[in-house]
């Protein structure tokens, strides 16, 4: 039996959104690790607040990245109810119709770093390191 392309490409696909959520999440425990580490060592309120700054811009890409995987996924999964097996092999393709760029791509980020899951930890962190919250 021979899987379609369309099939081949969801299960990549896919596997990317589930990898992206774990490094997602390896981010926060990075930045919160080094957030501990520098306020132990007595290290200066603004390094410490420019390093989860950085982290969240950071995480704020990497789920950018990964919505515009489960947008294709989205894609796929249509194309496969609708039967359309020519639709497969074509992430480039959509991605290079879809990107945005300049303000707009800047734009998508903001977005993506405002998202609760994402914007949580990192604004009590930064919110800690001012001492507003310790």
């Amino acid at each position: 039996m021979m899987t379609s392309p369309l099939i081949i490409e969801w299960q990549t696909l896919q596997n990317n959104v589930e990898q992206h959520e774990k490094n997602a999440l390896l981010i926060k425990l990075t930045c919160l690790t080094i957030f501990i580490l520098s306020q132990s060592m007595g290290s200066p309120l603004l390094w410490a607040t420019l390093i989860v700054l950085l982290c969240w811009g950071l995480e704020s890409i990497f789920k950018t990245y990964q919505s515009r995987l489960g947008e294709r996924l989205l894609k796929i999964e249509a194309s496969i109810q609708q039967g359309n097996e020519n639709d497969g092999m074509q992430f480039h393709t959509h991605w290079q119709n879809n990107r945005a760029r300049g303000a707009k791509l800047i734009t998508e980020y903001a977005k993506h770093a405002l998202k609760p899951t994402v914007a949580f930890p990192y604004a009590i962190i930064v919110l800690a390191s001012f001492g507003t919250l310790i």
